[in-house]
Protein backbone atom coordinates (compact mmCIF):
# COMPACT_ATOMS: atom_id res chain seq x y z
CA UNK A 1 0.00 0.00 0.00
CA UNK A 2 1.35 3.40 -0.95
CA UNK A 3 1.92 6.19 1.58
CA UNK A 4 -0.86 8.16 -0.09
CA UNK A 5 -3.30 5.28 0.42
CA UNK A 6 -2.22 4.85 4.05
CA UNK A 7 -2.77 8.55 4.80
CA UNK A 8 -6.14 8.55 3.07
CA UNK A 9 -7.21 5.43 4.95
CA UNK A 10 -6.11 6.82 8.28
CA UNK A 11 -7.97 10.10 7.65
CA UNK A 12 -11.09 8.15 6.74
CA UNK A 13 -10.92 6.06 9.91
CA UNK A 14 -10.42 9.22 12.02
CA UNK A 15 -13.45 10.92 10.43
CA UNK A 16 -15.59 7.82 10.87
CA UNK A 17 -14.51 7.53 14.52
CA UNK A 18 -15.43 11.17 15.16
CA UNK A 19 -18.87 10.69 13.59
CA UNK A 20 -19.60 7.46 15.52
CA UNK A 21 -18.77 9.08 18.86
CA UNK A 22 -20.46 12.41 18.22
CA UNK A 23 -23.17 13.42 20.65
CA UNK A 24 -26.78 13.45 19.33
CA UNK A 25 -27.59 16.74 17.68
CA UNK A 26 -23.87 17.62 17.24
CA UNK A 27 -22.94 18.28 13.59
CA UNK A 28 -19.29 17.77 12.84
CA UNK A 29 -17.67 19.87 10.16
CA UNK A 30 -18.39 18.46 6.74
CA UNK A 31 -18.21 19.84 3.23
CA UNK A 32 -21.10 21.46 1.52
CA UNK A 33 -21.60 20.69 -2.14
CA UNK A 34 -19.67 23.80 -3.16
CA UNK A 35 -16.73 23.11 -0.79
CA UNK A 36 -13.62 21.05 -1.37
CA UNK A 37 -13.73 17.89 0.81
CA UNK A 38 -9.98 18.25 1.37
CA UNK A 39 -10.68 21.22 3.65
CA UNK A 40 -12.22 18.81 6.19
CA UNK A 41 -9.84 15.85 5.89
CA UNK A 42 -7.03 15.78 8.51
CA UNK A 43 -3.56 14.61 7.53
CA UNK A 44 -1.69 12.26 9.83
CA UNK A 45 2.01 11.46 9.83
CA UNK A 46 3.06 8.69 12.20
CA UNK A 47 1.13 6.25 14.36
CA UNK A 48 -2.58 7.26 14.41
CA UNK A 49 -2.98 5.55 17.79
CA UNK A 50 -1.02 8.48 19.24
CA UNK A 51 -3.72 10.93 18.19
CA UNK A 52 -6.58 11.51 20.66
CA UNK A 53 -9.31 13.85 19.40
CA UNK A 54 -12.44 14.43 21.47
CA UNK A 55 -15.72 13.63 19.73
CA UNK A 56 -16.87 17.25 19.90
CA UNK A 57 -13.63 18.74 18.57
CA UNK A 58 -13.38 20.10 15.02
CA UNK A 59 -9.92 19.84 13.45
CA UNK A 60 -10.75 20.36 9.74
CA UNK A 61 -7.72 19.64 7.53
CA UNK A 62 -5.10 19.88 10.29
CA UNK A 63 -1.73 18.21 9.83
CA UNK A 64 -0.74 16.05 12.80
CA UNK A 65 2.89 14.94 13.06
CA UNK A 66 3.10 12.12 15.61
CA UNK A 67 6.74 11.11 15.14
CA UNK A 68 7.96 12.01 18.63
CA UNK A 69 4.92 12.09 20.92
CA UNK A 70 1.17 12.05 21.39
CA UNK A 71 -1.36 14.75 20.50
CA UNK A 72 -4.54 15.26 22.51
CA UNK A 73 -7.33 17.61 21.41
CA UNK A 74 -9.97 18.33 24.06
CA UNK A 75 -13.76 18.77 23.99
CA UNK A 76 -15.14 21.59 21.85
CA UNK A 77 -11.70 22.60 20.63
CA UNK A 78 -11.80 23.83 17.07
CA UNK A 79 -9.23 24.56 14.38
CA UNK A 80 -9.22 26.85 11.40
CA UNK A 81 -7.86 25.50 8.15
CA UNK A 82 -4.25 24.45 7.53
CA UNK A 83 -3.32 24.17 11.21
CA UNK A 84 -0.14 22.13 11.83
CA UNK A 85 0.68 20.32 15.08
CA UNK A 86 4.23 18.91 15.21
CA UNK A 87 5.75 16.52 17.73
CA UNK A 88 8.64 15.47 15.51
CA UNK A 89 12.11 16.98 15.47
CA UNK A 90 15.59 16.01 14.26
CA UNK A 91 18.89 15.85 16.11
CA UNK A 92 20.73 18.86 14.66
CA UNK A 93 24.01 17.72 16.26
CA UNK A 94 24.21 14.84 13.76
CA UNK A 95 25.25 15.12 10.11
CA UNK A 96 24.79 13.42 6.78
CA UNK A 97 22.15 10.74 6.46
CA UNK A 98 21.96 10.39 10.24
CA UNK A 99 20.49 13.89 10.54
CA UNK A 100 17.55 12.76 8.38
CA UNK A 101 16.64 9.80 10.57
CA UNK A 102 17.75 10.85 14.07
CA UNK A 103 14.24 11.51 15.40
CA UNK A 104 13.24 10.97 19.07
CA UNK A 105 10.44 8.44 19.45
CA UNK A 106 8.70 9.97 22.46
CA UNK A 107 8.72 12.73 25.05
CA UNK A 108 7.35 15.54 22.87
CA UNK A 109 3.60 15.59 23.55
CA UNK A 110 1.05 18.27 22.69
CA UNK A 111 -2.13 18.79 24.75
CA UNK A 112 -4.79 21.15 23.43
CA UNK A 113 -7.39 21.52 26.16
CA UNK A 114 -11.13 22.09 26.13
CA UNK A 115 -12.54 24.93 24.05
CA UNK A 116 -9.23 26.02 22.51
CA UNK A 117 -9.52 27.93 19.25
CA UNK A 118 -6.50 27.49 16.96
CA UNK A 119 -6.86 29.88 14.03
CA UNK A 120 -5.98 29.10 10.42
CA UNK A 121 -2.36 28.57 9.39
CA UNK A 122 -1.17 28.40 13.00
CA UNK A 123 1.69 26.07 13.92
CA UNK A 124 1.95 24.29 17.27
CA UNK A 125 5.36 22.81 18.12
CA UNK A 126 5.86 20.22 20.86
CA UNK A 127 6.31 19.91 23.72
CA UNK A 128 3.56 22.27 24.86
CA UNK A 129 0.12 22.54 26.45
CA UNK A 130 -2.48 25.05 25.32
CA UNK A 131 -4.74 25.78 28.27
CA UNK A 132 -8.53 25.67 28.22
CA UNK A 133 -10.38 28.27 26.15
CA UNK A 134 -7.21 29.94 24.94
CA UNK A 135 -7.15 31.49 21.45
CA UNK A 136 -4.19 31.20 19.05
CA UNK A 137 -4.15 33.93 16.41
CA UNK A 138 -3.93 33.43 12.64
CA UNK A 139 -0.52 32.27 11.44
CA UNK A 140 0.96 32.17 14.93
CA UNK A 141 3.78 29.83 15.97
CA UNK A 142 3.29 28.30 19.43
CA UNK A 143 6.62 27.15 20.90
CA UNK A 144 5.74 26.94 24.62
CA UNK A 145 2.82 26.48 26.99
CA UNK A 146 -0.17 28.83 26.65
CA UNK A 147 -2.06 29.78 29.79
CA UNK A 148 -5.85 29.15 29.91
CA UNK A 149 -8.13 32.05 28.98
CA UNK A 150 -5.47 33.98 27.09
CA UNK A 151 -5.19 35.26 23.53
CA UNK A 152 -1.78 34.69 21.94
CA UNK A 153 -0.42 35.63 18.53
CA UNK A 154 2.82 36.20 16.67
CA UNK A 155 6.01 34.30 15.91
CA UNK A 156 6.73 33.17 18.52
CA UNK A 157 3.26 33.51 20.01
CA UNK A 158 2.96 36.00 22.88
CA UNK A 159 0.09 36.94 25.17
CA UNK A 160 -1.97 39.82 23.80
CA UNK A 161 -4.81 39.83 26.32
CA UNK A 162 -6.80 37.69 28.72
CA UNK A 163 -10.34 36.35 28.29
CA UNK A 164 -13.02 36.84 31.00
CA UNK A 165 -13.72 33.55 32.72
CA UNK A 166 -17.34 32.39 33.14
CA UNK A 167 -18.99 34.47 35.86
CA UNK A 168 -16.29 37.13 35.75
CA UNK A 169 -17.88 40.56 35.32
CA UNK A 170 -16.86 42.77 32.42
CA UNK A 171 -16.52 46.54 32.79
CA UNK A 172 -19.21 49.04 31.76
CA UNK A 173 -18.22 48.81 28.12
CA UNK A 174 -18.54 45.05 28.13
CA UNK A 175 -14.86 44.59 27.25
CA UNK A 176 -11.92 43.29 29.17
CA UNK A 177 -12.29 42.90 32.97
CA UNK A 178 -10.31 45.20 35.22
CA UNK A 179 -7.79 42.52 36.13
CA UNK A 180 -7.27 41.67 32.48
CA UNK A 181 -6.87 45.36 31.67
CA UNK A 182 -4.04 45.56 34.17
CA UNK A 183 -2.47 42.50 32.59
CA UNK A 184 -2.72 44.17 29.17
CA UNK A 185 -1.26 47.44 30.42
CA UNK A 186 1.66 45.72 32.14
CA UNK A 187 3.51 44.75 28.90
CA UNK A 188 3.04 48.30 27.60
CA UNK A 189 4.56 49.70 30.78
CA UNK A 190 7.40 47.23 30.62
CA UNK A 191 8.11 48.13 27.00
CA UNK A 192 8.23 51.82 27.92
CA UNK A 193 10.51 51.11 30.85
CA UNK A 194 12.81 48.99 28.67
CA UNK A 195 13.01 51.80 26.11
CA UNK A 196 13.97 54.26 28.83
CA UNK A 197 16.59 51.87 30.19
CA UNK A 198 17.98 51.38 26.69
CA UNK A 199 18.33 55.13 26.29
CA UNK A 200 20.10 55.41 29.62
CA UNK A 201 22.47 52.56 28.75
CA UNK A 202 23.29 54.20 25.42
CA UNK A 203 24.05 57.44 27.23
CA UNK A 204 26.23 55.66 29.79
CA UNK A 205 28.13 53.85 27.05
CA UNK A 206 28.79 57.20 25.38
CA UNK A 207 30.01 58.69 28.65
CA UNK A 208 32.24 55.69 29.33
CA UNK A 209 33.77 55.98 25.85
CA UNK A 210 34.43 59.68 26.40
CA UNK A 211 35.95 59.06 29.84
CA UNK A 212 38.12 56.25 28.47
CA UNK A 213 39.32 58.49 25.66
CA UNK A 214 40.16 61.21 28.18
CA UNK A 215 41.93 58.75 30.46
CA UNK A 216 43.94 57.37 27.55
CA UNK A 217 44.64 60.81 26.14
CA UNK A 218 42.97 59.70 22.92
CA UNK A 219 40.15 62.19 22.60
CA UNK A 220 39.29 64.09 19.44
CA UNK A 221 41.16 67.21 20.48
CA UNK A 222 44.44 65.38 20.98
CA UNK A 223 43.92 63.37 17.80
CA UNK A 224 43.94 66.67 15.94
CA UNK A 225 47.33 67.48 17.45
CA UNK A 226 48.89 64.05 17.01
CA UNK A 227 50.68 64.71 13.73
CA UNK A 228 52.52 67.70 15.23
CA UNK A 229 53.07 65.79 18.45
CA UNK A 230 54.70 62.93 16.54
CA UNK A 231 57.03 65.34 14.76
CA UNK A 232 58.05 66.93 18.06
CA UNK A 233 58.50 63.89 20.28
CA UNK A 234 59.21 60.93 17.98
CA UNK A 235 61.34 62.72 15.42
CA UNK A 236 61.16 63.87 11.86
CA UNK A 237 60.22 61.57 9.01
CA UNK A 238 63.87 61.40 7.96
CA UNK A 239 65.02 60.47 11.47
CA UNK A 240 62.40 57.75 11.85
CA UNK A 241 63.13 56.37 8.37
CA UNK A 242 66.83 56.13 9.20
CA UNK A 243 66.05 54.06 12.30
CA UNK A 244 63.60 51.78 10.47
CA UNK A 245 66.09 51.07 7.69
CA UNK A 246 67.91 48.81 10.11
CA UNK A 247 65.11 46.27 9.71
CA UNK A 248 65.47 45.87 5.93
CA UNK A 249 67.85 42.88 6.28
CA UNK A 250 65.19 41.17 8.39
CA UNK A 251 62.59 41.87 5.73
CA UNK A 252 64.70 40.35 2.96
CA UNK A 253 65.55 37.35 5.14
CA UNK A 254 61.90 36.65 6.01
CA UNK A 255 60.39 37.47 2.65
CA UNK A 256 63.23 35.50 1.05
CA UNK A 257 64.30 37.64 -1.91
CA UNK A 258 66.30 40.66 -2.91
CA UNK A 259 64.64 43.22 -5.12
CA UNK A 260 60.92 43.25 -5.98
CA UNK A 261 59.07 40.64 -3.98
CA UNK A 262 55.54 39.71 -2.93
CA UNK A 263 54.24 37.40 -0.24
CA UNK A 264 52.31 34.19 -0.79
CA UNK A 265 49.02 36.13 -1.01
CA UNK A 266 50.41 39.17 -2.83
CA UNK A 267 51.38 41.13 0.31
CA UNK A 268 54.72 40.45 1.93
CA UNK A 269 54.39 42.84 4.88
CA UNK A 270 51.40 44.14 6.86
CA UNK A 271 52.18 47.09 9.12
CA UNK A 272 49.94 47.80 12.11
CA UNK A 273 49.68 51.41 13.32
CA UNK A 274 51.45 52.85 10.29
CA UNK A 275 51.19 56.47 11.46
CA UNK A 276 52.91 58.79 9.01
CA UNK A 277 53.81 55.81 6.80
CA UNK A 278 57.62 55.99 6.99
CA UNK A 279 57.90 52.18 7.07
CA UNK A 280 55.52 51.63 4.16
CA UNK A 281 57.38 54.23 2.08
CA UNK A 282 60.72 52.61 2.92
CA UNK A 283 59.42 49.18 1.88
CA UNK A 284 58.01 50.60 -1.35
CA UNK A 285 61.42 52.08 -2.19
CA UNK A 286 62.93 48.65 -1.49
CA UNK A 287 60.44 46.98 -3.83
CA UNK A 288 58.61 45.09 -1.08
CA UNK A 289 54.84 44.70 -1.33
CA UNK A 290 53.31 46.11 1.85
CA UNK A 291 50.05 47.44 3.28
CA UNK A 292 49.14 49.14 6.53
CA UNK A 293 46.26 49.91 8.88
CA UNK A 294 45.88 52.89 11.21
CA UNK A 295 43.11 54.24 13.43
CA UNK A 296 43.94 57.89 12.71
CA UNK A 297 41.98 59.00 9.61
CA UNK A 298 44.25 62.00 9.00
CA UNK A 299 47.33 59.76 8.76
CA UNK A 300 45.48 57.37 6.45
CA UNK A 301 44.29 60.12 4.13
CA UNK A 302 47.74 61.71 3.95
CA UNK A 303 49.41 58.34 3.31
CA UNK A 304 46.99 57.46 0.53
CA UNK A 305 47.71 60.81 -1.12
CA UNK A 306 51.34 59.64 -1.38
CA UNK A 307 50.31 56.34 -2.97
CA UNK A 308 50.68 54.18 0.14
CA UNK A 309 48.41 51.14 0.59
CA UNK A 310 46.71 52.24 3.82
CA UNK A 311 43.32 51.43 5.31
CA UNK A 312 41.53 53.07 8.20
CA UNK A 313 40.42 50.66 10.90
CA UNK A 314 41.11 48.61 14.00
CA UNK A 315 44.35 46.66 13.95
CA UNK A 316 43.04 43.45 15.50
CA UNK A 317 39.93 43.37 13.33
CA UNK A 318 42.05 44.02 10.22
CA UNK A 319 44.40 41.14 10.97
CA UNK A 320 41.50 38.84 11.78
CA UNK A 321 40.03 39.64 8.37
CA UNK A 322 43.15 38.49 6.50
CA UNK A 323 43.33 35.03 4.99
CA UNK A 324 45.09 32.65 7.42
CA UNK A 325 48.73 32.02 6.54
CA UNK A 326 48.82 34.75 3.90
CA UNK A 327 51.46 37.18 5.20
CA UNK A 328 55.26 36.92 5.48
CA UNK A 329 55.89 39.67 8.04
CA UNK A 330 53.69 41.68 10.42
CA UNK A 331 55.21 44.79 11.98
CA UNK A 332 54.02 47.11 14.75
CA UNK A 333 56.31 50.03 15.64
CA UNK A 334 55.43 51.77 18.91
CA UNK A 335 51.93 50.34 19.02
CA UNK A 336 51.75 47.79 21.83
CA UNK A 337 52.43 50.34 24.57
CA UNK A 338 49.08 51.91 23.63
CA UNK A 339 47.14 48.67 24.26
CA UNK A 340 45.66 47.02 27.32
CA UNK A 341 46.84 43.46 27.90
CA UNK A 342 43.70 41.79 26.51
CA UNK A 343 43.90 43.76 23.27
CA UNK A 344 47.63 43.00 23.07
CA UNK A 345 46.96 39.28 23.41
CA UNK A 346 44.25 39.53 20.74
CA UNK A 347 46.74 41.29 18.45
CA UNK A 348 49.31 38.53 18.98
CA UNK A 349 46.74 35.81 18.29
CA UNK A 350 45.47 37.52 15.14
CA UNK A 351 49.05 38.02 13.93
CA UNK A 352 49.88 34.35 14.39
CA UNK A 353 46.79 33.37 12.43
CA UNK A 354 47.58 35.71 9.52
CA UNK A 355 51.25 34.75 9.24
CA UNK A 356 52.39 31.87 7.10
CA UNK A 357 54.38 29.09 8.80
CA UNK A 358 57.83 30.58 9.32
CA UNK A 359 56.45 34.11 9.05
CA UNK A 360 57.70 36.76 11.48
CA UNK A 361 56.07 39.16 13.93
CA UNK A 362 58.18 42.25 14.67
CA UNK A 363 57.26 44.56 17.54
CA UNK A 364 59.11 47.71 18.63
CA UNK A 365 58.32 49.57 21.85
CA UNK A 366 59.98 51.92 24.39
CA UNK A 367 62.51 50.25 26.68
CA UNK A 368 61.72 50.80 30.39
CA UNK A 369 65.13 49.43 31.44
CA UNK A 370 66.33 52.86 30.36
CA UNK A 371 65.51 54.84 33.50
CA UNK A 372 64.94 58.12 31.69
CA UNK A 373 62.49 56.39 29.39
CA UNK A 374 60.70 54.57 32.21
CA UNK A 375 60.46 57.58 34.52
CA UNK A 376 59.91 60.45 32.09
CA UNK A 377 60.10 60.16 28.31
CA UNK A 378 57.53 57.36 28.10
CA UNK A 379 54.91 59.68 29.53
CA UNK A 380 55.46 62.38 26.93
CA UNK A 381 52.74 60.56 24.98
CA UNK A 382 49.44 60.72 26.93
CA UNK A 383 48.04 57.86 24.83
CA UNK A 384 50.61 55.43 26.27
CA UNK A 385 49.18 53.04 28.85
CA UNK A 386 52.16 51.55 30.69
CA UNK A 387 55.73 50.52 29.84
CA UNK A 388 56.28 46.87 28.86
CA UNK A 389 59.47 45.33 30.23
CA UNK A 390 61.34 43.27 27.60
CA UNK A 391 60.95 40.07 29.62
CA UNK A 392 57.18 40.50 29.74
CA UNK A 393 56.81 41.13 26.01
CA UNK A 394 59.08 38.18 25.25
CA UNK A 395 56.94 35.94 27.46
CA UNK A 396 53.63 37.07 25.96
CA UNK A 397 54.89 36.52 22.42
CA UNK A 398 56.14 33.06 23.32
CA UNK A 399 52.96 32.19 25.20
CA UNK A 400 50.90 33.09 22.12
CA UNK A 401 52.58 30.38 20.08
CA UNK A 402 55.61 32.07 18.54
CA UNK A 403 59.06 30.45 18.60
CA UNK A 404 62.69 31.56 18.29
CA UNK A 405 61.72 34.76 20.08
CA UNK A 406 64.48 37.38 20.03
CA UNK A 407 64.74 40.59 22.10
CA UNK A 408 66.84 43.23 20.38
CA UNK A 409 67.90 46.42 22.30
CA UNK A 410 67.84 49.52 20.10
CA UNK A 411 68.76 53.19 19.86
CA UNK A 412 71.14 53.88 22.76
CA UNK A 413 71.67 57.51 23.70
CA UNK A 414 74.98 59.14 24.45
CA UNK A 415 75.66 60.69 27.87
CA UNK A 416 76.79 64.32 28.05
CA UNK A 417 80.24 63.08 28.95
CA UNK A 418 81.31 59.59 27.92
CA UNK A 419 82.19 57.75 31.13
CA UNK A 420 83.99 54.94 29.31
CA UNK A 421 87.27 54.33 31.05
CA UNK A 422 86.54 56.93 33.66
CA UNK A 423 84.65 56.88 36.93
CA UNK A 424 83.67 54.00 39.16
CA UNK A 425 81.83 50.86 38.15
CA UNK A 426 78.67 52.27 39.72
CA UNK A 427 78.97 55.40 37.61
CA UNK A 428 79.41 53.31 34.49
CA UNK A 429 76.38 51.19 35.37
CA UNK A 430 74.28 54.29 36.01
CA UNK A 431 75.39 55.75 32.71
CA UNK A 432 74.25 52.58 30.97
CA UNK A 433 70.87 52.67 32.70
CA UNK A 434 70.37 56.35 31.91
CA UNK A 435 71.77 56.44 28.40
CA UNK A 436 71.37 52.84 27.26
CA UNK A 437 68.92 51.53 24.58
CA UNK A 438 65.78 53.67 24.53
CA UNK A 439 63.74 51.11 22.59
CA UNK A 440 63.76 47.37 21.98
CA UNK A 441 62.32 45.03 19.40
CA UNK A 442 60.86 41.56 19.83
CA UNK A 443 60.88 39.18 16.86
CA UNK A 444 58.94 35.91 16.94
CA UNK A 445 58.18 33.34 14.27
CA UNK A 446 55.14 31.22 13.59
CA UNK A 447 56.22 27.56 13.87
CA UNK A 448 56.79 25.84 10.54
CA UNK A 449 55.18 22.68 11.91
CA UNK A 450 52.31 22.24 14.35
CA UNK A 451 53.45 21.63 17.90
CA UNK A 452 52.98 18.13 19.24
CA UNK A 453 50.31 17.81 21.90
Amino acid sequence: MSLRDRVAGTAGRLTAMLRRTAKPGRRLASPRQTEDPALFRPLIYGDPDRLHVAATAVVNNALFNLSSGEITVGEYAFFGHNVSVFTGTHDWTTFGAQRQVAVPKSGRDVVIEEGVWVSSNAIVVAPCRIGAHAVVGVGSVVLRDVEPYTVVAGNPARVLRTIPRPGEAADSRGSTPTGAKAALQEPVGLARELAEISQRVTGLEREIAELRAKADGGGQRFAGLYAGFTERFRGSTAEVTEKLAGYLPDVRRVVGADGPVTGEAGTAVVDVGSGRGEWLALLADAGVSASGVDANPAFVEEGRSRGLNLVHGDAVAHLQGLAPGSVDLITAFHVIEHLDVETLLALLAASRQALRPGGCLLLETPNPTNLRMAACDFYNDPTHRSPLPPALTEYLVSACGFEEVEVRPLHPDRPPADPAGAGSLVEQLMAGMLFGPQDYAVLGYRPRQARQA
